[in-house]
């Protein structure tokens, strides 16, 4: 069986991608972590294997558009909606149609990137990112659009504000779309699940501000 084609996010390497991105996190610094920003006719995209854990989010201000995905062989239909967003761990076969033209972001963080902010979090033996598709997730959406305005701002809050932007989103992935098995350990040593909702409300709140804040100096 031949190999599929490694995708490779930090090297504009998309098969289906013809163009180059309109906005792009290549001179931030980030360790890790890749954010581009398409505006993007309609493409149907072979099958390939990301070398990402990828985040896509449609645009904002654009219309539904009616795709189709196979993931691992199956298919899957969706009306992705403006602000919604699809979640496809790296290593695994996928291809998609998209039906119309649009706005999207991409965004792309490092296996070693993920482990280690699992690692540090949660202490976990094994963990499993789901795939998911046109899902509305507001958090998801905020940090995307966060990022988006630092990158457009050039980087007022410096390097670590992108890199803990990226961490705060791991600790959601984590918690909302994945599985895994903790270590051994004692429960003094890890987060407990009412800890990661602390530290999830206090990420939230603090994007909040971050985001106004950031918007005031694009505008």
């Amino acid at each position: 069986m031949n190999q599929l084609p490694q995708i490779d996010l930090a090297n504009h390497t998309h098969p289906a991608l013809d163009g180059h991105p309109i906005l792009t996190s290549e001179q931030s610094g980030w360790n890790g972590i890749f954010f581009h920003h398409y505006d993007h006719p309609a493409h149907q995209s072979p099958a390939h294997q990301w070398m990402q854990h990828i985040i896509g989010i449609t645009g904002q201000g654009g219309h539904p558009v009616n795709s189709e995905h196979q993931i691992e062989g199956q298919i899957l239909n969706c009306h992705c909606q403006p602000g919604e967003m699809l979640l496809i761990p790296a290593g695994i076969n996928y291809s998609s149609l998209w039906h119309g033209a649009g706005e999207f972001s991409l965004l792309g963080f490092s296996p070693h990137f993920f482990e280690q902010v699992a690692q540090e979090s949660i202490r976990v033996k094994q963990v499993e990112l789901i795939p998911h598709i046109g899902v509305g997730d507001s958090l998801v959406k905020q940090i995307g659009l966060a990022l988006k305005a630092d990158i457009e701002a050039k980087y007022p809050a410096g390097r670590m504000f992108g890199e803990s932007l990226a961490t705060g989103l791991v600790i959601h992935l984590l918690k909302q779309y994945s599985v895994w098995q903790t270590r051994s350990i004692s429960a003094e040593s890890r987060l407990s699940e009412h800890q990661l909702q602390k530290v999830s409300s206090i990420f939230k709140t603090t994007l909040n501000r971050t985001l106004l804040c950031l918007i005031w100096q694009v505008f």
